[in-house]
């Protein structure tokens, strides 16, 4: 009725507006969205800079900017400290902020454990949702030499983890927006995404111009283990990787540029 009704149906993200109209994704609704697709938009979801701003951040050991990133590496310190990792400035972090439900892609996680094991690089898994995916966290916390979990969430540790890593991990399944991609960049950590909904739109993915971040295509755990490496390969090249942080950290997901978007919508219906 909604739908039907309405003058305008607004997805968060452009991709999402498409992938509505697929029955994959559609939740039995593509049907009805393919008959009106004219009052279809897509506009991406933004943060809010003064919240999110490693320069002004309290929750952050050091404050840096674009300017000065080298300053970064004081919260990936703290980060390995309090998750009990040997800092290596030659070994990246790559972080999990997130939900713990199937949606995220979780069980991609679970596919590549063992795989993850043995990649030289430091893991942290921060989140709650499903049990058996918060015990599987537990347990590689538990068990493993480079994977660390925190089970909940608390807001200032979660800007110092963003703070503290390399690599922002978010393998989801779907994603209508997302906001972690967001803030990870503003952070100066690159994510590393499956390319769908809002993560299709404001992900750069390396070797293209202008690169902020990785993508894979495919819901599978070696595709996603792929562009895990890629990201390490890049990490090795400290020329290419500060220019994609740099990239990151000066794109606009601001909600100054979404409310000029929606503005525009407004003026089209009157």
């Amino acid at each position: 009725g909604a739908i039907n009704y309405s003058d305008r149906v607004v997805a968060v993200s452009p991709t999402y507006a498409k992938e509505i109209l697929t029955p994959e994704y559609g939740e039995n609704m593509d049907y009805t969205l393919r008959g009106v697709q004219y009052k279809l938009r897509g506009i991406l979801n933004g943060i809010d800079y003064t919240v999110f701003n490693p320069k002004k951040d309290k929750a952050l050991v050091k404050n840096y900017d674009v300017k000065s990133l080298k300053k970064k590496e004081e919260n990936k310190k703290a980060v390995c400290e309090y998750f009990g990792l040997k800092y290596n400035p030659d070994r990246p972090l790559i972080v999990l902020i997130s939900r713990l439900v199937g949606q995220k892609g979780i069980n991609l996680i679970r596919d590549m454990q063992y795989e993850l094991q043995n990649l030289n690089a430091d893991f942290v898994f921060m989140g709650s949702g499903d049990k058996n995916y918060e015990n599987l966290f537990i347990w590689l916390s538990n068990n493993t030499n480079n994977i660390r979990t925190y089970v909940g969430y608390d807001s200032k540790l979660a800007n110092l983890v963003y703070a503290g890593s390399d690599f922002f991990l978010m393998p989801s399944k779907f994603e209508p927006c997302g906001l972690s991609q967001l803030i990870a960049m503003r952070y100066g950590s690159l994510p590393i995404v499956r390319a769908t909904g809002g993560l299709e739109d404001t992900v750069t993915g390396y070797p293209l111009d202008n690169s902020n971040g990785f993508k894979f295509w495919n819901y599978n755990g070696w595709d996603m283990l792929n562009a895990i490496k890629c990201a390490l390969y890049v990490y090795g090249d400290k020329y290419v990787f500060n220019a994609m942080r740099k990239s990151a950290m000066e794109a606009d997901f601001s909600w100054k540029r979404s409310a000029k978007e929606y503005m525009n919508m407004y003026h089209e219906i009157t």
